[in-house]
């Protein structure tokens, strides 16, 4: 699994204004359209549990049970009335430990692993020149800072990241520079198997596989 099982839940909740679930706040991390869904964290109740009738859980809709991913289970009864106070206990749910995830009040850290990109394409220019920042660590996934993208006519959500693609050149993954928004994918360096931990989190060492979209008086194309 080249993003880790739990990537996804992994960054910032907001508290939402005048929602709640059995009488406690909801939070939510939103979504990127191809890239994962909204996350939630909010208290479910099951009094017809033996163990851990209230448990504060993250899934991607908190008015279903079924999409839960993960949840709170304290080492003993107590009741927490904050998610943030859970700490480390978080599992899935076949009541595995999740050991890397963790939760805590205040501002996430952000990871401090940049990319900074620039070709000799001015449309590739147009809507992706610029810095990157990593979402997390862990994840090979990187974000465009600033208004990269905002002076075309796309969305401004470019990443870089890890797509499977199927073009002429390549079938398999990918590094991909893409917009979320449509899931359209400007730019690929083909990766090839076994990949190590290394491989998949740099994308700087592609610097002469890139084939990227051209434009011309016809269309588009490929080139290398």
């Amino acid at each position: 699994d080249i993003y880790g099982t739990y990537a996804a839940l992994d960054g910032e909740y907001q508290q939402q204004s005048g929602v709640s679930v059995n009488d406690h706040p909801v939070w939510l991390k939103e979504g990127m359209f191809n890239i994962w869904d909204d996350h939630y964290i909010w208290l479910s109740v099951n009094h017809s549990r033996s163990d851990h009738p209230w448990r504060w859980v993250i899934g991607t809709d908190y008015l279903a049970e079924n999409t839960i991913f993960a949840q709170c289970l304290l080492p003993t009864d107590e009741y927490i009335d904050d998610p943030t106070l859970c700490g480390p206990n978080w599992y899935n749910t076949q009541g595995e430990l999740i050991g890397n995830l963790t939760s805590n009040d205040g501002i996430c850290d952000l990871a401090d692993s940049y990319v900074c990109t620039s070709s000799g394409s001015g449309f590739f220019n147009y809507y992706f020149e610029g810095r990157y920042r990593q979402v997390h660590e862990g994840v090979p996934m990187w974000f465009a800072s600033g208004n990269i993208g905002f002076q075309g006519d796309l969305a401004g959500d470019a990443f870089i990241g890890i797509n499977y693609v199927n073009q002429s050149f390549h079938v398999g993954f990918a590094f991909v520079f893409a917009y979320a928004s449509t899931g359209s994918v400007y730019a690929v360096c083909p990766l090839h198997a076994p990949l190590t931990h290394e491989d998949v989190m740099s994308p700087w060492a592609c610097n002469s596989d890139w084939y990227t979209i051209a434009q011309f008086d016809w269309g588009t194309a490929w080139m290398w």
